[in-house]
């Protein structure tokens, strides 16, 4: 979705697109120290539930944005809020028995994967029917329904024989 974007709302060059991958990445290296530290400090449901709205929040606000400085700005943000799926990772390993973590993350990956695919396939579907800036929209509307999720099945807890099944 950033190229397009960038191309067509932003009116961005080469380099300007460079730098604002560049700050996403810095944004997730930032995330990748910031976040297991503030999980050890205030726990790992509220910084989901941060990290997960700010992206929501982010992708929102970087779709409403026509300037290329505040774009560095955002992007980056988002990043940094996006590192929350290291940490998700490593919890699920917690709850998941050691002989079917390989296959976990295979399932995260492949459902990840699919949702990427996916939502390329409808950006090439509808393009020219809808802004570019729609699909920011939905985007940010699955971060909110990731919102709910957390938010319902946070408190769930496996007992130990859940946990000795899995």
């Amino acid at each position: 979705l950033l190229a397009p974007f960038a191309k067509s709302v932003l009116h961005a060059t080469g380099d300007e697109f460079g730098w604002i991958e560049t700050a996403f990445s810095s944004g997730i290296i930032l995330g990748s120290v910031v976040v297991p530290f503030l999980k050890n400090k205030i726990g790992f449901s509220t910084v989901g539930y941060l990290c997960i709205s700010g992206s929501g929040i982010t992708i929102a606000w970087f779709a409403l944005n026509q300037q290329i400085y505040t774009a560095y700005f955002i992007y980056g943000l988002l990043g940094f809020c996006l590192s929350i799926w290291a940490l998700v990772m490593s919890e699920s390993q917690k709850i998941t028995a050691l002989d079917f973590q390989g296959r976990t993350q295979a399932v995260f990956n492949t459902i990840s994967s699919i949702g990427i695919v996916a939502i390329y396939l409808l950006v090439n579907a509808f393009s020219f029917e809808l802004p570019i800036q729609d699909f920011f929209y939905v985007a940010a509307v699955i971060m909110f329904f990731n919102v709910f999720l957390l938010w319902r099945f946070s408190s769930y807890k496996l007992s130990e024989e859940e946990l000795s099944v899995v």
